[in-house]
């Protein structure tokens, strides 16, 4: 555990798993913030998320590839559906900045494989879209009140927008990650993964829309 905006972290993270098991077979960039915590300006949020979701990852992967290529390992990086078009305006400027941490890791992923495959080490991304979980909690609001009152609105919301109607429970995301990290998926690289129970296809009903 660590502060993922602090180098030793890094470092600690590579070095005491080889320490314990002295090797690595799989790498999950899986760490990710909307947004700098507390009364921090938008430049000073900028900086933290795309140090947190876009340079960690780059360090990480780093460190860990002589390790990897000597295990033939894989990488998997956990991006977001918000990489993409974007459906809905929602989030304001710290939604744009998360969504241009997303994207940068995509390209990211797709422009290293290349050089990464030369050394035997698959990297793919998992895209997921609304599901359960504590960084969606603490991305509703940062009071109780606020919170409470985003996240029931983000319900409805989702119920509406996603053609599955709910969000998705976090166990649904394993299949997913256990088939990337598994060697007999060595054909299976420089992908997107995108698990969002429908959303990306979501379109609103003509009979919605005020004309």
């Amino acid at each position: 555990q660590g502060e993922l905006t602090n180098d030793a972290t890094h470092d600690k993270i590579i070095d005491e798993t080889i320490a314990r098991f002295g090797k690595i077979d799989v790498l999950v960039n899986n760490a990710g913030v909307f947004k700098k915590p507390g009364d921090a300006s938008y430049i000073e949020s900028f900086d933290y998320v795309f140090a947190v979701n876009v340079r960690a990852a780059f360090r990480l992967v780093e460190l860990a590839t002589p390790h990897l290529e000597k295990t033939k390992g894989n990488i998997i990086n956990v991006s977001s559906i918000a990489s993409g078009p974007k459906k809905l305006d929602f989030g304001g400027l710290e939604g744009v900045v998360y969504a241009m941490t997303k994207s940068a890791l995509d390209r990211y992923t797709q422009n290293i494989n290349q050089s990464l495959m030369k050394k035997g080490i698959r990297i793919n991304n998992i895209n997921p879209g609304p599901f359960v979980s504590n960084f969606g909690n603490r991305g509703a609001g940062d009071g109780a009140d606020a919170a409470a009152a985003k996240t029931e609105f983000l319900h409805k919301l989702i119920e509406k927008i996603t053609p599955a109607g709910r969000f998705g429970q976090p166990e649904e995301l394993v299949p997913a990650f256990l088939l990337l990290a598994d060697e007999k998926s060595s054909f299976i690289t420089g992908s997107i993964w995108v698990l969002d129970g429908g959303m990306g296809t979501w379109a609103p009903e003509a009979t919605d829309l005020k004309l």
